[in-house]
């Protein structure tokens, strides 16, 4: 078969958040950059909670960092559906942890959509419903094989360096033979329903814990505003491997239906939308950057263990991408100080969320083990390990 070829400097496979922020600052600096997305429209179906802490509290969390301004002002008031200030956090026998924490619930697919076409601006050629069938090493150069799943018309892209930001397990990185250095219990399978009708609290996001509903993880509502919220639950890929009694549809339908808070404020919502995905919580992966292929978002693991956040990570990732690259093709710098600059910028945060996941895997295993505790260590602390933040 005969394949059109363009020639690009980076190539970027994905277009989420941090794809999408690579793919804005690189052509930022004007690096020729071409942004592959399968999904027809970007942003849709959306795939996460959607909710992030304020700039104010980012700050906070991530004082290291210069660039999390930079990263924000992507989020006007019209990619912000609801802003909430406080988390409940409730034990398996349902006792409430209530902190102020003040964050932003976003209409993430908008987001997206807004930093793809601030990308498009700055020179970003973007393929929609185009899926990367493989990525061949020639000669120091990438060929992107992508086929157009509406057309089903199949063209080739020659690019210097590609950009992993397929979310996990990526494909990316198994073409470009990097390692994760994950197990099972480094990853979650997290479903996801919009609803409507939902009868919660639109200022608080809650979080729900509990073998029987939930085991090794947790569920939550979040509230978009106008009795909409995000519903769903995570469970760690091991305990499926070593149970099959249920499913992980099993175990949210019994949320929904059976958990005495949440089934009440759920009784008459129905789902509008409805998704799953597999969560990275092990920490950044082994190889971020090989051979000219460099994993941001997911791909590169950068999701907070402890809570699953992972948006302004995933952005975060995109602008250091971008610079490493466009100093790369323009100054000739070394591409691997991707790498180090990934671990001084959000490594301290990433790391210390895989601490508290495994201290909390240990004391999770039994609920009334995990009550005793959190009666123990009280609200205050409760509320430094969900937000990761120094408990000493």
């Amino acid at each position: 078969m005969k394949f059109l070829s363009f020639e690009y400097e980076v190539a970027i496979v994905g277009g989420g958040p941090a794809g999408s922020s690579t793919s804005f600052f690189t052509s930022l600096n004007g690096v020729s950059t071409v942004l592959v997305e399968k999904k027809s429209i970007i942003g849709t179906p959306v795939k996460c909670g959607e909710f992030i802490p304020t700039l104010e509290n980012m700050k906070k969390l991530i004082p290291k960092t210069e660039k999390v301004e930079k990263i924000y002002n992507f989020i006007s008031k019209e990619t912000i559906s609801n802003k909430t200030k406080f988390i409940k956090f409730y034990s398996p026998n349902n006792r409430p942890f209530e902190f102020k924490f003040e964050g932003l619930v976003l209409k993430r697919d908008l987001l997206e959509q807004t930093i793809v076409k601030k990308a498009e601006e700055k020179g970003t050629y973007v393929y929609l419903s185009s899926l990367v069938k493989s990525v061949v090493n020639n000669k120091g150069f990438k060929q992107v094989y992508i086929k157009n799943t509406n057309t089903k018309t199949e063209k080739m892209v020659c690019s210097r360096i590609i950009v992993g930001a397929d979310g996990f397990p990526s494909n990316v990185a198994k073409w470009m033979d990097m390692k994760s250095g994950y197990s099972r219990k480094d990853l979650a399978l997290a479903i996801h329903s919009k609803m409507v009708n939902v009868e919660t609290e639109e200022d608080t996001v809650e979080m729900f814990t509990g073998n029987q509903y939930v085991p090794g993880g947790y569920a939550w509502i979040i509230p978009k505003g106008d009795r909409i919220a995000n519903v769903g639950l995570g469970v760690r890929l091991s305990y499926f491997h070593s149970s099959k009694k249920k499913t992980i549809l099993d175990f949210f339908n019994l949320f929904l239906k059976k958990h005495p808070i949440a089934s009440k404020k759920l009784s008459k919502a129905h789902s509008i939308s409805f998704s799953a995905k597999i969560v990275p919580v092990g920490g950044i992966v082994k190889e971020t950057c090989k051979n000219g292929a460099l994993l941001v978002g997911d791909a590169a693991g950068l999701v907070l263990a402890i809570n699953g956040s992972g948006i302004p990570l995933a952005m975060l990732s995109g602008y250091i991408a971008g610079e490493v690259i466009s100093n790369h093709i323009q100054k000739g710098d070394v591409l691997n100080v991707y790498e180090k600059y990934l671990k001084k910028e959000i490594g301290e945060i990433v790391g210390r969320s895989v601490l508290y996941r495994r201290i909390a895997d240990k004391l999770m295993c039994s609920d009334l083990l995990f009550n005793g505790i959190l009666r123990i260590i009280g609200v205050g602390n409760v509320s430094k390990v969900l937000k990761c933040e120094k408990l000493f």
